[in-house]
């Protein structure tokens, strides 16, 4: 089962790479939360990144959302922040 994942993994992200919307909001969330494939947040962020880049709103809100969990996460995890 998860060798199919990964092979429809790699036709979403071919999809994706040649600008189906679909494709890269699917691509992301395989990715994103590593399902069937290994996670991936750099390929996750390319791929919504590219999209928000052309103007989809889902995708710019995707991004957003990525980059918030991102930095919370960083934040979370600092023993202390220097300036």
């Amino acid at each position: 089962m998860e060798r199919n994942i990964a092979r429809a993994v790699e036709y979403f992200r071919l999809a994706a790479n040649g600008g189906r919307r679909d494709a890269q909001i699917k691509s992301y969330n395989y990715y994103l939360e590593g399902k069937g494939i290994q996670r991936n947040l750099m390929s996750a962020a390319q791929i919504i990144e590219n999209a928000a880049e052309i103007g989809d709103k889902e995708a710019e809100g995707l991004l957003r959302r990525l980059m918030r969990r991102t930095i919370h996460f960083r934040l979370s995890n600092s023993s202390h922040i220097s300036i």
